[in-house]
């Protein structure tokens, strides 16, 4: 197991080569900058296990590759497993096999991920295959999709699934999937958003090509040969050539790792986000951009400036999701802080008004981020039905609680338009029930009660409004200063 959680440092690097294990064998990277994990043979039997598990990582280099590698979880696919996770992270991902996890691939908050299998395979198993993995194939999140999706095996084998093989969690239309080995009747989450069409081995012709794509492989091409001024020019001409696609959101991830290699300005780059039109047209591209002008702050040791941003984030959240991201990236600010022993920041012990999120060890910091992670993947519906009348947010309404943050009471309020028997629970980040609120018949109309967590630790806490024993919205709150 490879570790660099604590202290990242400029240089580091892994490499894996022909390694075979079983059971607690696994691969669990935070910050290293360089990575080649080739030709390995992961498996483990217990649940909750991740076989390559990576964060903050190929962000500052070329080197960036998971290649040839078997991870099989346990025969029981139904467990809580996952093949490959990557956060915030930079991977080629080619030519594996990822088998019986509960999700095969998902990518994280603004990772930049490739897919890629081989086209001149003759057989299944010559080619990368991810497969049988019981809830999803690939998962994905929040401008994270994978920029080369092609001649992989996406299939789900196992008996009475109709999971989706890819889920996205946005409905943003068309993303590039073509010439993958799906089933005759694939399901893609949501549906109607991809561009698909089938090839299988020994198909040796198929076109993949999507609008954009031939100038960023060129980009790519100077990237990859150390031509960094070229790869900067084609990297903006894609932005401006192409807005609002997937190739667009991807040079602007990499036009970070470049300004990393070059060792350049990221002050210069902060300012081109945030004036270059194109990386604005809607709300998500916007948040992935602010994002990126926030990781400058970062790359600049503005820690005080990167955490202010961050708590912003968390107490005025744009999503129940990015405020997830905020927290984890928040703590890991904390602990780059306290890993950089040249600290130039204006402020070296600074710290924001969200004090609950500075982890006071290493070992708190990555517990906190396994079960933020966790957070994601609630599981919600899976079917591309859409909602029937009876079910929409108009027969009920959950608002943000207030004060939030708050010290010890917070008010919740909602609003039913029937005669309903209405629950409040109340839970901390672990998924532990504290509190069972409520549980009588209401009338229609709004409501409001108090909930008091005296003694309850500072951090996040959910509520969730159940109506007639049905959970129909949740909400997070804040215990803290504020």
């Amino acid at each position: 197991e490879g570790r660099n959680f604590a202290k990242p440092t400029p240089l580091a690097r892994l490499i894996m080569d022909d390694c075979q294990g079983t059971d607690m064998y696994i691969i669990k990277l935070n910050h290293c900058e360089a990575f080649l994990i080739n030709n390995n043979q992961i498996s483990y039997n217990y649940t909750g296990m991740t076989g390559i598990d990576l964060a903050y990582c190929g962000n500052r280099n070329s080197i960036h590759t998971i290649s040839n590698t078997s991870i099989n979880g346990p025969s029981n696919a139904g467990q809580d497993n996952w093949g490959i996770k990557l956060y915030q992270t930079m991977a080629d991902v080619n030519n594996n096999h990822v088998k019986n996890n509960k999700y095969g691939v998902s990518c994280i908050n603004s990772s930049s991920v490739s897919l890629k299998g081989n086209i001149a395979a003759q057989i299944e198993s010559g080619t990368q295959e991810i497969v049988d993995n019981s809830v999803n194939q690939v998962r994905v999140f929040d401008n994270s999709f994978p920029y080369y999706f092609h001649y992989n095996i996406i299939k789900n084998n196992l008996p009475n699934n109709t999971n989706p093989l890819v889920y996205y969690n946005t409905n943003a239309c068309c993303y590039n999937i073509r010439c993958n080995c799906f089933p005759a009747n694939p399901v893609f989450y949501p549906q109607g958003m991809y561009d698909w069409s089938i090839w299988c081995p020994p198909q040796a012709q198929c076109s993949e090509i999507g609008s954009g794509q031939i100038d960023f492989d060129n980009a790519i091409a100077s990237f990859d040969s150390a031509l960094y001024e070229t790869s900067e020019i084609q990297f903006k001409n894609v932005i401006q050539n192409y807005p609002g696609s997937i190739y667009s959101i991807e040079s602007a991830k990499k036009l970070l790792t470049l300004t990393k290699l070059v060792g350049g300005d990221f002050a210069s780059l902060k300012s081109y986000y945030g004036s270059t039109p194109n990386l604005y047209l809607d709300s998500t591209v916007s948040r992935l951009t602010e994002r990126l002008m926030n990781r400058c702050n970062i790359e600049q040791k503005k820690y005080d400036s990167a955490i202010n941003w961050f708590e912003n984030a968390i107490i005025n959240p744009y999503s129940e999701n990015d405020s997830i991201y905020s927290i984890i990236d928040l703590e890991d600010t904390y602990m780059l802080m306290i890993a950089d022993s040249n600290l130039k920041s204006s402020s070296p012990n600074y710290l924001g008004k969200l004090v609950q999120f500075k982890p006071k060890s290493s070992k708190e910091y990555i517990a906190n981020k396994e079960q933020l992670i966790r957070l994601l993947f609630k599981e919600t519906s899976q079917n591309n039905e859409n909602p029937k009348p009876q079910d929409l947010k108009s027969t009920f309404e959950f608002f943000q609680n207030r004060p939030n943050p708050f010290e010890s009471e917070t008010e919740l309020s909602y609003m039913i338009n029937e005669n309903d028997v209405v629950t409040i629970l109340v839970t901390d980040i672990s998924g532990k029930q504290l509190k069972r609120l409520g549980n009588t018949h209401q009338e229609p109309g709004k409501h409001s009660l108090k909930v008091d967590l005296t003694g309850k630790p500072d951090g996040i806490y959910f509520f969730s409004l159940l109506i007639n024993e049905k959970e129909v919205a949740h909400i997070k709150g804040i215990k803290g200063k504020q």
